[in-house]
């Protein structure tokens, strides 16, 4: 059976959702974002994974996934914030794109800080358990 990219599935989730992709558009990225990114935008990564492998219900993943919302003031950055995890947070036995997802937990927001002053940031990290292969 072939890897399943969970951070691409998030991603995708993300664009379809319209409340998301109404306010970011198509700017939803893996890891960071480019040079030359017009905000709002969002950023999704992997920040850790726990394997099981069972022989009897396939290979299973339980990862921590982070999805960080760039805005120009804070409030459209937690209100955006919000939006993610209303598209994410308790989504349960469904596919996402390719990946078949068990459970996604939203497990809390925190703000970031910009040096500049000029972008405004939420973290917002989920709990994911899905099918890996």
């Amino acid at each position: 059976m072939a890897y399943r990219d969970i951070v691409l599935s998030v991603i995708t989730r993300l664009k379809v959702d319209t409340t998301v992709s109404g306010t970011v558009g198509t700017r939803v990225y893996r890891n960071h974002f480019p040079v030359g990114t017009t905000f709002p935008a969002i950023v999704v990564a992997r920040i850790s994974a726990i394997h099981t492998n069972d022989t009897d219900t396939g290979a299973y993943e339980t990862s921590r996934i982070q999805c960080t919302v760039y805005t120009a003031d804070d409030g459209s950055a937690d209100k955006l914030s919000e939006d993610v995890a209303n598209a994410l947070h308790r989504v349960t036995n469904t596919y996402w794109s390719s990946v078949y997802v068990i459970e996604c937990v939203d497990a809390g927001a925190r703000p970031g800080y910009d040096a500049t002053g000029d972008l405004y940031s939420y973290h917002r990290d989920f709990t994911i358990q899905y099918l890996a292969r």
